[in-house]
């Protein structure tokens, strides 16, 4: 409230200082996290008042689980506290979802409000996550309430190995699989939103299981659908009570690109970016011996991170990608690779 009659009132809940241009109080204020309120006054014949805040301690009744499998196994609508560590094994702009997974299991994230701000990416771990479990279609969901901070480090993304036979719905439920052998019925290309048919030794006869592709911004949509015999890596999803498989990329589909062993490069390599020193663009090449998830980034000469080049598990091949600096500052910059268990810098020169 404002002593001063008809003075309108502006707020902040992130900390920030409040001015003309924040939000405009009008009505009660829901906090769902501890936070603290600035606000200021502002009539028409007056200057902006002086700063007032309020810190509000809010608790949340929350229950500590170690496991995914734990927190899947929950009770819906009630609150939890993620303590174990488990790794990033996809993410998408959809919903800013998150698929997580542990010794124990998986679990999707589905963060619509975009609660978390921190920056996950594959191969990242997280711990602390804490939110309501609910479900969408029989697929148990983390709805966060709050934003577990920056990743606690970097963990293997490793599939479990499995035929389709032995997908478990409920035991495998979001967690990343690769299967050997396995075939699609259909020939065509791949469309956005559709099921298709997936068979391999180990199913009886008429037996299939569906595969979908639901995360819609995937590389190989509007690609020819792999024919033959060919190991795949998905995300095991479902709709209710029958399992679906979702790749997360067209490396997922492991057809390899030679049957020629030496046109495959040998080993991991990151190669000098040429031109160097360049402006504004370079090109920077690699090498990845076996399939993995490769992350490109370039970073300052203080360490912080300017860009991701790449982010995605590839097949065994030799890439090339361009980097284009035309918002960055002429100087000294550094270009890492993690693919694996390999990991290396090299240095290059911006100059305008």
């Amino acid at each position: 409230s404002s002593a001063t009659e008809g003075a309108k009132i502006y707020y902040t809940l992130d900390g920030s200082d409040p001015d003309e241009g924040s939000t405009e109080y009008s009505g009660e204020i829901t906090l769902t996290e501890t936070t603290t309120i600035k606000a200021v006054a502002k009539s028409a014949e007056l200057d902006l008042s002086p700063e007032n805040e309020a810190t509000y301690t809010v608790e949340v009744q929350s229950t500590e689980v170690s496991t995914l499998a734990a927190l899947r196994d929950g009770t819906e609508d009630e609150n939890y506290t993620y303590t174990g560590e488990a790794v990033v094994t996809f993410t998408q702009s959809y919903r800013n979802q998150k698929y997580l997974m542990d010794s124990s299991g998986g679990i999707l994230i589905d963060d619509s409000d975009g609660v978390i701000t921190s920056e996950y990416q594959i191969g990242d771990t997280m711990t602390g996550l804490r939110g309501d479990l609910g479900s969408f279609n029989g697929i148990s969901q983390v709805l966060p309430s709050t934003d577990p901070g920056a990743s606690s480090g970097t963990g293997e993304v490793t599939p479990v190995e499995l035929t389709l036979a032995e997908i478990d719905r409920d035991q495998h439920e979001s967690m990343l699989i690769t299967i050997e052998g396995v075939s699609f019925e259909e020939t065509g290309t791949f469309e956005s939103g559709e099921n298709y048919t997936l068979t391999d030794a180990s199913l009886g006869e008429g037996e299939t299981i569906t595969f979908r592709t639901n995360f819609f911004d995937a590389d190989y949509i509007g690609t020819d659908i792999p024919t033959g015999s060919f190991k795949l890596t998905a995300i095991v999803g479902a709709y209710f009570s029958t399992p679906q498989l979702t790749a997360r990329s067209a490396a997922d589909f492991n057809m390899g690109t030679s049957n020629e062993a030496d046109e495959l490069p040998q080993k991991f390599a990151l190669e000098q970016n040429y031109p160097n020193p360049f402006n504004p663009t370079t090109v920077i090449r690699y090498s990845v011996a076996d399939v993995s998830n490769v992350k490109l980034q370039v970073f300052d000469v203080l360490g912080r991170k300017v860009a991701t080049l790449v982010n995605k598990v590839q097949v065994p091949g030799a890439y090339s990608v361009n980097f284009d600096a035309k918002n960055l500052s002429s100087g000294t910059y550094f270009y890492r690779i993690d693919a694996g268990d390999f990991s290396t810098i090299k240095k290059m020169m911006l100059i305008k």
